[in-house]
């Protein structure tokens, strides 16, 4: 029913149609955090996890998550593998939502925000303001990450090869900002596995490889770096 519903859009309106669906339920995630926030946390805390440092310099990595997660928008898929990807996203979605109501992890390790004296500190402590230490395995930070790259790669091995090490460093970057356990970031790299392998594995691309979007995407990042640095020059601290 739903592909006889989209079969009679064009390809721009589906492509909208199903970004939209994902970014919707990804928007799920702040009000089941509010609500697990409140539950008695669960702490997978290995050695790992108390001798990892926090550097604040890694939020510029991990930010890049809000647009690493857009990158198979970027490459042609042709509407059959992206109806795949959506779907991929939405079940990764729905999984950790799952998990996060019936095993509520809590990341109880993370410092208080350091003293904003730098934009890295700053995004810091932006990032703890908005982001309750709630919801954290599996990631649903690295599983987007890896799954766009995953995804990507799926379309255009190229891109998405650059992808997937990008989704690495953001995976490593969860750690270093004290936003995630170490077994976060390992069910959240195993859920991007297991739903690009059940969705989207095997599904052929159509159309040869157009990179132009790649450039849209990163001209987007650099926006988004410069919108931050002009809030931290202006004095902007609303967690205050």
């Amino acid at each position: 029913m739903v592909a006889r519903v989209l079969d009679r859009l064009s390809d721009r309106a589906e492509r909208l149609v199903l970004a939209g669906s994902v970014a919707a339920g990804y928007a799920l995630y702040w009000p089941i955090g509010r609500y697990t926030a409140s539950l008695e946390p669960h702490e997978p805390a290995l050695a790992i996890d108390h001798a990892t440092p926090l550097i604040p310099e890694f939020i510029y990595v991990y930010a890049l998550v809000f647009l690493a997660g857009a990158l198979p928008l970027t490459v042609q898929t042709g509407r059959r593998l992206f109806r795949r990807i959506c779907a991929s996203y939405l079940l990764a979605m729905l999984v950790s939502y799952v998990v996060f109501l019936a095993w509520p992890v809590t990341m109880t390790i993370r410092p208080e925000a350091p003293p904003v004296d730098s934009l890295a500190t700053w995004g810091i402590a932006l990032a703890y303001w908005l982001d309750k230490p709630s919801n954290c395995l599996p990631s649903l930070h690295v599983s987007v990450a890896m799954l766009a790259g995953l995804c990507t790669w799926s379309a255009d091995r190229l891109v998405g090869a650059g992808g997937i090490a990008v989704a690495i460093a953001i995976s490593a970057s969860t750690m270093l900002v004290k936003q995630h356990w170490f077994a976060d970031v390992v069910t959240g790299v195993l859920l991007a596995l297991v739903a690009w392998a059940l969705l989207v594995r095997g599904v052929e691309p159509e159309g040869t490889p157009d990179r132009r979007g790649v450039l849209w995407l990163t001209g987007a990042q650099l926006l988004m770096i410069v919108a931050f640095a002009s809030l931290y020059a202006s004095g902007w601290v609303p967690w205050a």
